[in-house]
């Protein structure tokens, strides 16, 4: 990246190395393509999962939600050890009035776990004057309950994803849009996600003629 001799000096570069703890997925430690060893592969604070990304995150989840589930078991049969000052200042947050809905909806794709939010996401939403429109069961796969973002408050509980897709001004997804969600949104919706850029043909037919807006990152 500073290097004037490297064969990818200036291109940009996102500073992850800077994170506490940084996960690389690699298959090898080879140069790839452009036949540079990388630098962030050595540093202390970089974790390196070799093989298939996917079966890695897989992995990753699995053993983050038997932490989380371990930590919910203690939790229930140990005091609240956070002091009254925190707790009062929980309570005490005043959020906006909310004037627009964002809506998760359940992940469809074949194998997918994740959600596009989780629960510790909804009071930042509310502070920008979001509610959230949430379809029954969007968490499950990622183990996260309808009840725990409920008790976020600003949450209201859909019984399917067309009645999110319906009223949510802003629709939050992991993955790509489903040709039957597309034909729901009106003109004046929007849907984010990430997916490939490319997709099906019917898929880019129906994007190109709806009227909402489609924000791939």
């Amino acid at each position: 990246q500073t290097d004037p001799s490297s064969p990818i000096y200036g291109m940009p570069a996102v500073e992850v190395w800077r994170c506490k703890t940084c996960i690389v997925l690699k298959r090898s430690m080879g140069t790839g393509y452009s036949g540079v060893d990388n630098p962030l592969f050595y540093k202390d604070n970089v974790r390196m999962l070799f093989g298939d990304a996917r079966e890695s995150m897989d992995t990753v989840f699995h053993l983050l939600r038997e932490s989380q589930e371990r930590l919910r078991s203690l939790g229930a049969a140990t005091p609240d050890i956070r002091g009254r000052g925190d707790v009062e200042r929980e309570a005490e947050e005043d959020f906006p009035v909310a004037t627009k809905v964002v809506g998760v909806i359940r992940e469809r794709g074949p194998g997918e776990q994740r959600v596009s939010i989780t629960p510790s996401i909804v009071p930042k939403l509310r502070r920008m004057g979001f509610s959230v429109l949430f379809e029954a069961g969007a968490g499950l796969a990622a183990g996260l309950s309808d009840d725990e973002y409920l008790k976020e408050g600003g949450v209201q509980v859909a019984e399917s994803a067309v009645e999110v897709l319906k009223q949510a001004d802003v629709v939050l997804k992991v993955t790509a849009p489903m040709l039957d969600e597309v034909q729901v949104l009106q003109g004046s919706q929007t849907m984010i996600g990430f997916w490939n850029m490319f997709g099906t043909q019917d898929l880019l037919e129906a994007l190109g003629q709806s009227m909402a807006s489609f924000i791939n990152l």
